[in-house]
């Protein structure tokens, strides 16, 4: 129980950056195919604006839209403005019919 205890408080102390790594590194290893991170800055552990942050194209030819957030306060406020602008098409360019899930 104390590894896991030890991996719970190292990934409460990783920044956003490394989070987002981290976590599509998991997507990957889980068999979640050809990710592309618009959320991170490539090479290095800095965010940028970007939505979604992370999205793949599922074996059924549409879209998996992933986003990421290591924010505490108001939370569901943040997470209802990132699926908000998920379903934006306008910011995506991608019709609703194209994107079958959101991995939150």
């Amino acid at each position: 129980m104390a590894n896991i205890e030890s991996i719970k408080q190292k990934i409460l102390q990783l920044d956003a950056g490394s989070f987002q790594n981290l976590c599509d590194s998991y997507l990957y290893k889980i068999g979640y195919p050809n990710i592309v991170s618009l959320g991170g800055e490539a090479g290095t552990r800095k965010t940028t604006l970007g939505t979604p942050d992370t999205y793949f194209i599922a074996s059924n030819g549409k879209y998996v839209f992933v986003e990421y957030t290591t924010q505490k306060i108001k939370l569901f406020a943040k997470i209802k403005d990132d699926l908000k602008k998920c379903l934006d098409t306008s910011r995506t360019g991608i019709p609703y019919d194209k994107i079958s899930e959101i991995i939150y």
